[in-house]
């Protein structure tokens, strides 16, 4: 049953993640999202991702059900058992002393008996977030951009490509000049903020150089007002 939970457990918390992916996603392009209208798309793959996730925590809570109803008959069962192999492997010794203490001793550990296979499903539990937890904090750290002399003209260049995930931006001679404004614009998707994270060390970047100095970043976080 342990071992149940654990696997069961792993892929509840596999489909939060595609379901909070899926949300933020809504969140952070609402404005996209209300002028193209694409709320009932949105809205289907939401559900659909939080589908899988209740079919996923439904099986979670059942075993962790199981495991409860296992425990709270294991004192019963054993009592029972205790006391068939005891007039089966020493009837000379099966009197209703004898009968009575086992039914005592197993009435007196039924809370510790109860209680441990429903720890042993919280332990379960627990290991797979410590595993989840210990594979994020093993993650490589960004080497971040290099930076080029102190004398240089430009906050930040880029000669190269910048990749996150399956997007892959290039730029064969880009530069942003110091002390001027510089808008970078496009549509939706387009690649904005990738190409702000790649010049900033925040994602994989190839030929990308940072000025030296004190560079501030500050992202957009959008919010819906109800």
């Amino acid at each position: 049953v342990a071992k149940l939970c654990v696997r069961v457990e792993r892929l509840a918390l596999k489909a939060a993640d595609v379901r909070i992916e899926h949300v933020t996603r809504a969140v952070e392009g609402v404005r996209a999202v209300k002028l193209s209208a694409w709320e009932p798309q949105f809205l289907k793959v939401i559900r659909a991702a939080r589908g899988e996730q209740i079919k996923h925590v439904r099986r979670r809570r059942s075993m962790f059900m199981i495991s409860i109803q296992v425990g709270r008959a294991s004192p019963v069962l054993s009592g029972a058992g205790s006391v068939v192999m005891l007039a089966l492997v020493a009837p000379e010794n099966f009197t209703a002393g004898n009968v009575f203490a086992v039914v005592s001793v197993f009435n007196a550990l039924r809370l510790a008996v109860t209680m441990i296979p429903a720890g042993t499903s919280y332990l379960a539990a627990c290991s797979v977030s410590a595993r989840r937890v210990e594979a994020y904090l093993r993650e490589p750290e960004s080497p971040g951009a290099p930076q080029p002399p102190d004398d240089v003209n430009f906050v930040a260049q880029l000669a190269g490509s910048i990749t996150r995930g399956d997007f892959q931006l290039s730029a064969e001679n880009l530069s942003i000049p110091r002390g001027a404004v510089t808008a970078v614009v496009g549509p939706v998707g387009s690649g904005k903020t990738t190409l702000l994270m790649g010049l900033l060390g925040g994602v994989e970047a190839n030929g990308a150089r940072l000025a030296p100095g004190r560079v501030g970043y500050v992202p957009q976080k959008t919010f819906v007002v109800s």
